[in-house]
């Protein structure tokens, strides 16, 4: 079964997509999804990076709101209010994340999406 799975043939070379479920040694319950949960645990490994990705850019507009602001107090609050709000959200993100794989530890619940 390739779930969510994308195929590209060029010439010759067959390429398969980052959403392929194939059986990985190392984590046995991922060959194939059996609950829901499989698939957010799927989809968890493409969306912290993807978060991480977002908070660049995050922090790329708070610094050109700081660069641009000529001095203007309200502009450098504005910048710096961005940047922070970025970092606090990943934060966020990742500490949900730890905590809930903590919980699973401490639990046993080594299936679902933990």
């Amino acid at each position: 079964m390739n779930l969510l799975a994308q195929r590209i043939n060029i010439g010759g070379v067959v390429i398969e997509g980052p959403l392929k479920w194939e059986f990985d040694p190392a984590h046995p319950g991922l060959d194939q999804p059996q609950t829901i949960g499989d698939v957010i645990n799927r989809a968890l490994l493409f969306a912290i990076p993807f978060a991480g990705v977002i908070l660049f850019f995050v922090i790329i507009a708070g610094g050109y709101d700081i660069l641009t602001s000529a001095g203007n107090p309200e502009a450098l609050k504005k910048g710096q209010g961005k940047i922070t709000t970025g970092f606090i959200g990943f934060g966020i993100l990742a500490l949900s994340y730890t905590a809930a794989q903590v919980v699973g530890y401490v639990f046993g619940l080594g299936g679902g999406i933990l």
